[in-house]
């Protein structure tokens, strides 16, 4: 299985290898000291293009997940993942775009305070026991992952890196006050660097939250469609298939495709979908979004 991973050895100069080997500090790409620098509407919640396009969160089934250890993720050809951490699922992406939604007016490097209860109602879940076990296990994984990512031009310079010289997080730690039953939580402030170019998904939040139970493909897929802003979009079966950490027998796969986007066109993400032979001869789905 071919996974549509970017290999800076094999297509990039000599030149262009020394170049991204130079470190880019932040303050050379912002100088504000937030994470979203224009302001984000409650209807909407916002994810790095290429985290959104990129393995790191999938439709994974439930169970005991993979725990990665320098594992070089599924992403498009102009970045280079490298992730350990245990594997996140669907529900975990809409904590962390919630995450991300709470700190956007708070200085980097400073704690955003939020209310347990709250936080998992915003996020479609209920505020069981064992939601609120479920929460917290999700906030240490985000404080115990650690990325490093490199994002090429198309000439193949590099645009950016993080986490080759310093530990790259998804949070940099949280706690948890019992008597306010409060979270206070500091995102990784070297963020800033991805979300600071401003290529970022912006996904329509009150749609996802009308997606059904068990359609977490049907997530994942809105997740992708949004980082690009074509309204025709075309994928590879096998790279989609692996990029979504799917499994299962490809006839399975398609036929959960089907029922993902049907649910897509239910609640209005997609106008309609097809399967056809794509230019390369491959099998491939074409998406058009509403």
């Amino acid at each position: 299985m071919r996974a549509p991973v970017f290999d800076p050895e094999r297509h990039l100069s000599k030149k262009a290898l020394e170049a991204s080997k130079l470190p880019i500090s932040l303050s050379e790409k912002r100088s504000d000291k937030k994470i979203l620098s224009k302001g984000l509407s409650p209807s909407y919640r916002a994810m790095p293009n290429h985290i959104a396009r990129a393995s790191l969160f999938a439709p994974i089934a439930r169970g005991r997940k993979v725990v990665h250890f320098r594992t070089l993720l599924a992403s498009r050809c102009d970045a280079v993942m490298t992730y350990s951490g245990e594997q996140f699922n669907e529900q975990q992406a809409d904590v962390w775009m919630q995450l991300i939604f709470e700190s956007r007016n708070i200085e980097l490097g400073k704690p955003t305070t939020m209310k347990r209860a709250k936080f998992l109602k915003d996020i479609g879940r209920s505020t069981s026991g064992r939601d609120y076990r479920w929460l917290k296990e999700t906030m240490v994984a985000f404080t115990a992952a650690t990325l490093v990512i490199e994002v090429f031009s198309p000439d193949g310079r590099q645009k950016y890196s993080v986490g080759q010289h310093k530990a790259f997080h998804m949070m940099s730690s949280f706690d948890y006050d019992p008597i306010t039953d409060t979270y206070t939580f500091i995102i990784d402030p070297q963020w800033q660097l991805i979300f600071g170019i401003r290529e970022y998904s912006l996904i329509d939040w009150n749609k996802r939250m009308r997606i059904r139970k068990g359609q977490d493909l049907a997530k994942a897929i809105q997740r992708i469609i949004c980082a690009s802003s074509n309204r025709e979009q075309k994928f590879e079966l096998q790279d989609l298939k692996y990029t979504l950490q799917y499994g299962s027998p490809m006839n399975k796969f398609r036929r959960s495709l089907r029922e993902a986007i049907a649910e897509l066109t239910r609640v209005g993400i997609i106008e309609n979908a097809t399967f056809k032979c794509l230019k390369s001869g491959e099998e491939g789905l074409v998406i058009w979004r509403c």
